[in-house]
Formats: structure tokens, sequence, C-alpha cells
């Protein structure tokens, strides 16, 4: 019971964090219980953790919090060599994550094995990324909402964008720098969606709207939140047959 009340708690505040960030607040419910216990849900902490998530999306959204949409219009019917695709990309998108959480895994090692005053390892973190902002630019800086943005909308993002976010990620948790993880897998999810696309000559926005889900399914073990999530992001449009669609 102990157990089960402390988590509980800790389930509660993630929803609701999740939530009332991301504007998605079934899909926030569902998150804190599945990260919380890996691998099981536990259902006398989802309906605790469900009117969490919505309270907190209902006070963002009353002190005028606005959440972002980005609707799907270009929806495939789901023929057998659609989801031949989506298959295909899902074993994609599961190795793009496998390579994010390594290279995470990496740079926490590697800096915790580096024998330096520990207010040095900030500094060279710094220097490092400072360093590859002069080479790539700023884009891999910060959140990168405006990348995510541009993917969704279906515009061509550099080919190792995802490679290059995960790696200044990498550093920047591991030298001491604080920041989420979660929008940086979405940049990841989205970026590395649509290089999927552009091999194959596929809609980018939908493409990079499935990688921004199933990245974050695989990353952080939660795939039926990263559904649901899926769905409040992007809603239920109207499908089509315009699964060919290259917006280059």
């Amino acid at each position: 019971a102990n157990l089960s009340g402390q988590h509980g708690f800790t389930g509660c505040g993630i929803s609701a964090g999740f939530a009332s960030v991301f504007g998605t607040p079934v899909a926030g419910a569902i998150f804190g219980v599945e990260v919380l216990y890996v691998g099981q849900i536990f259902t006398d902490v989802l309906l605790p953790s469900l009117v969490s998530g919505i309270t907190a999306y209902l006070v963002s959204a009353h002190w005028g919090v606005i959440h972002g949409t980005q609707p799907l219009f270009l929806i495939p019917d789901t023929s057998g060599h659609v989801l031949g695709w989506t298959v295909a990309a899902g074993v994609f998108f599961g190795l793009v994550s496998l390579l994010h959480i390594e290279m995470l895994r990496l740079g926490e090692r590697l800096f915790t094995k580096w024998k330096i005053h520990p207010l040095a390892k900030p500094l060279a973190g710094g220097l490092l990324l400072l360093a590859a902002a002069a080479m790539t630019g700023s884009r891999y800086l910060g959140l990168g909402t405006d990348t995510i943005d541009a993917a969704m909308a279906g515009a061509p993002i550099p080919r190792f964008a995802f490679f290059i976010k995960s790696l200044l990620t990498s550093i920047t948790l591991s030298c001491g720098g604080s920041g989420g993880i979660v929008t940086p897998t979405f940049f990841v999810g989205a970026s590395s969606g649509s290089l999927f696309a552009s091999f194959f000559g596929l809609d980018r926005a939908l493409f990079s709207g499935i990688g921004l889900v199933s990245v974050l399914a695989a990353a952080a073990n939660t795939p039926i939140a990263a559904m649901i999530m899926g769905i409040e992001l992007f809603g239920a449009k109207e499908t089509g047959n315009h699964f060919y669609v290259n917006r280059d």
C-alpha cells in the first residue's frame, strides 16, 4: 500500500506535467502510469492520474496557455500496402530510439569517467556545444520546436538532424546541464520521420507525425500513451488516398 501510494502521487505529478505542457490530458494520464510502472499498468493509479492530468490541463488552459495542434489532413487508407510501409517505418523508428538512448547513456558514462573538477565538466560541455553550433547553426540548440513544426508541416529537414540532436542532448545532460528530454525526443522522432519519408518518396508530414509518436513510444517504453497522444495532437480527419505525396 505504501508503494502504491508513493508511486501514485508521483504518477499524478508526471501526468499533470505532461498534460499541461503538451495539451494532451488523456495521454498524460496514461504516460504517468506507463513510465512509472514499466511493463504494467496499475488500475488503482490510473483514475487519480487521469483526474490530475485533466485538471492540470484545464487550469493551464484557464490561465491562457495555448497548446499547438497539428491535424493531419492526408491520412491514407489502412490497406495492406500502407500498413507495410508503417511496419517498415516502425522498425526504423525503433532503431532510431535505440540509437537515441545509447547516445544518452554513452555521454553519461564518458562524463562520469572523466576525472576532472566538477565545475570543469559544464565548461567543457558548453565549449563542445558552442563548437557544434559553429558548425551546424542554432537549429539543434534549445527545444527545437521550430524544427518540429517544420517537419510536421512537411518541410524538408536536414538528413542527419535526428543524430545531431541526440548528440547535443547527450552532451547537455551529461555535463550537468538541465533540460527536458521529452521535447528533444519529439525532435528526434519528427526529423527521423521526415528522413524516412524522403528515402521512399512518402508524405513527409505524415511520417514526421508517425515518427514523433513512435520514437517516444520506444524510447520511453510508453506505447499506449504515445498512441493516444497522436490522436490528441493530430486529430482524426477525413481519409484519402494521398499516400505518395512528397512535399519538396
